[in-house]
């Protein structure tokens, strides 16, 4: 993460004691490494490598926010006047962040309303939340649709460049096939017709907490990015896009 400043040498003192104010808003255990001295360096300069992918996200939050506010005027203190600079590396600007989204490590996807989406059918709100820790290589999944007593879930795409109407790997709230208690129950997806679709035998999903947010029935739940098993969906915290299917119904199984 570089910023280049021009003219003034003053400007990495600044630069530093903002990084010192994010460090400590970050929660990092430890310090930074230092900024160059001032008389040698006329660029103000950072590492991130040594961060956790959360504590990246959020200081790169915190001076996007900050660049044109708290940040910007901590270095035109210290130079004596606005300065000029140039960003050589950028984040993208982070959304607002949802409050139920807050204690995840960096949720890829937050409180998303699957009934939005385009040419969704679906009657009713439908939140989905995930999130990847890169650090653990564990994922996060929060899904919430009107009540318990209703079945509803998503599935992952197999085949990323021409996916096929319900083809995949899907985690469905239900009481499943075998009309068991209700839970998150992972299926292998073949089509539409029920027929076409196997609860599987080995389940990898994890830690399933229930609760309601805003009215809605939430379940939250966790998997590994690769569970070893060749019917489940297989993450590596670096994606650029999926495939998402999702489907509701009047009733649990």
């Amino acid at each position: 993460l570089n910023y280049a400043t021009v003219v003034q040498p003053a400007v990495s003192v600044a630069f530093a004691e903002s990084i010192t104010s994010c460090n400590s808003q970050i929660g990092n255990s430890s310090s930074l490494p230092d900024i160059p001295d001032e008389d040698e360096c006329y660029q103000c300069c950072t590492t991130i490598d040594l961060l956790t992918e959360d504590e990246r996200w959020r200081m790169l939050f915190y001076i996007n926010e900050n660049l044109n506010g708290a940040f910007f005027s901590d270095i035109a203190a210290a130079v004596g006047q606005p300065p000029s600079f140039i960003k050589y590396v950028t984040a993208d600007i982070i959304p607002e962040i949802d409050a139920e989204c807050e204690d995840l490590s960096y949720p890829r996807i937050c409180r998303l309303d699957l009934s939005s989406v385009q040419s969704s059918t679906i009657p009713s709100s439908f939140y989905f939340t995930m999130a990847l820790n890169t650090t653990s290589e564990m994922l996060t999944f929060r899904g919430g649709y009107k009540d318990s007593l209703h079945w509803f879930g998503v599935a992952f795409s197999t085949d990323q460049i021409e996916p096929q109407p319900m083809v995949g790997y899907a985690m469905v709230w239900t009481t499943g096939f075998i009309q068991g208690l209700s839970s998150m129950h992972e299926f292998s997806l073949d089509g539409v017709s029920p027929g076409l679709n196997t609860q599987q035998s080995s389940q990898d999903l994890q830690t399933f907490v229930t609760s309601v947010v805003d009215g809605i029935f939430t379940v939250e739940y966790s998997r590994e990015f690769v569970t070893g098993d060749s019917d489940d969906y297989m993450f590596y915290g670096n994606e650029t896009n999926i495939t998402i299917f999702a489907a509701v119904s009047s009733i649990l199984n």
